[in-house]
């Protein structure tokens, strides 16, 4: 009977050798980081378990290696470039000769290190730990060709990311100039002014009985798109008999102040899914929507309806739906400059958003070759 070869599923043309098992301590040199208090600012990085913190003139190592925590976040291995220094809370791991960086730092992100943790209070590592973990590996130039391969694909996802960033950070620019005019698209010279929200959206309810199967229902947060989804699997553990349908573009809002004053505009995904009398809902029919949306995405329309609070310890307190209404925004007087703000920032999320898409997908990409190309 043929002994069954000990190779990855996908391989690179070429390679046909077994991998072989080999302790942590023959791959790498782990050493200890240490205090930096003692140093000079200078140019060379000092790192800790959460990454970059500040930068010093003298460097503990002029190896590349692969940065693993000692004490407190003891799974999230990541690359060191040469030279730098690395504090005591986090090892560095040297690859000995033979054995390529990139290759190695992928064998650290598929160890489970949660399950290594030697303390029942802050997760902590010690050098035998580490030393004693059995990998799998092949020769060095195979190894060279599975970590370049990876680090081309870690890099595309990192650009990618710098683009979320840098987009992220211009939309909060934006936001300041435009919303406080200090720019204005070509064309519009007209004031702004100064509306009660009542006077821009009309209260709905769709009133409907409460399902007597599984079902999905809209609540509301102060972060990112502003709303979520959950899904009632038994509806008798809902206390109230009637709920409300929510439509795409409606203005919903948390009156029990549950999600921090939470308030948004209901997104496509959201059409037909039910809320509580705890969510009233609005049609922004004199308004233009994605113009309403961002507005009250604000940090200074989340500071105005602070202020209208009723005071009380957190969930307790319930917001008064008249004096939510009663809310003064500034809005440009023409309907086309309204829509004219609300399409520009709803390319600016598209993108984003399209940029978000690329990344996840290319993680799972990432996920399913680390599954097929490694032992």
């Amino acid at each position: 009977m043929n002994k069954k070869k000990n190779v990855p599923e996908v391989r690179f043309k070429g390679f046909t050798d077994d991998w072989e098992q080999r302790q942590l301590k023959d791959v790498v040199d782990v050493h200890s980081g240490r205090d930096y208090k003692h140093l000079s600012d200078g140019d060379i990085p000092v790192y800790g378990t959460g990454g970059y913190m500040l930068s010093v003139n003298e460097a503990l190592s002029y190896d590349n290696a692969i940065g693993i925590g000692r004490k407190g976040t003891i799974d999230k291995p990541y690359l060191l470039r040469a030279p730098f220094w690395t504090v005591d809370t986090l090892f560095y791991a040297v690859p000995k000769e033979k054995y390529d960086l990139d290759f190695v730092h992928l064998v650290f992100q598929r160890v489970n290190w949660k399950q290594k943790d030697e303390s029942t209070g802050v997760p902590s590592l010690s050098k035998s730990t580490i030393n004693t973990v059995h990998v799998t590996l092949p020769e060095c130039d195979e190894q060279a060709q599975i970590g370049h391969f990876f680090s081309q694909l870690d890099h595309l996802i990192a650009l990618y990311q710098q683009k979320v960033e840098k987009l992220q950070k211009m939309k909060g620019s934006y936001f300041d100039l435009i919303f406080n005019q200090k720019i204005r698209f070509t064309g519009f010279t007209e004031e702004w002014e100064q509306r009660k929200l009542d006077s821009l959206v009309t209260p709905v309810v769709r009133e409907v009985p409460k399902p007597d199967r599984p079902y999905k229902r809209i609540s509301v947060r102060s972060h990112a798109k502003g709303t979520f989804h959950q899904k009632v699997d038994d509806p008798k553990t809902v206390l109230m008999d009637k709920l409300y349908v929510v439509r795409e573009n409606d203005l919903i809002v948390n009156i029990t102040f549950a999600w921090e004053h939470a308030i948004a505009v209901a997104n496509k995904s959201d059409d037909g899914l039910l809320v509580s009398h705890r969510f009233p809902t609005f049609i922004i029919d004199k308004s233009d929507n994605n113009f309403i949306r961002y507005t009250v995405s604000q940090e200074s329309f989340r500071k105005k309806m602070e202020l209208i609070s009723p005071g009380g310890a957190g969930r307790n307190r319930v917001l008064n739906k008249k004096d939510f209404i009663n809310l003064k925004i500034n809005v440009p007087s023409l309907i086309e400059e309204q829509t004219k703000i609300g399409a520009f920032f709803k390319q600016l999320d598209e993108t984003i958003d399209l940029y978000q898409l690329k990344i996840e997908k290319l993680n799972k990409i990432k996920q399913g070759f680390l599954q097929k190309m490694f032992i």
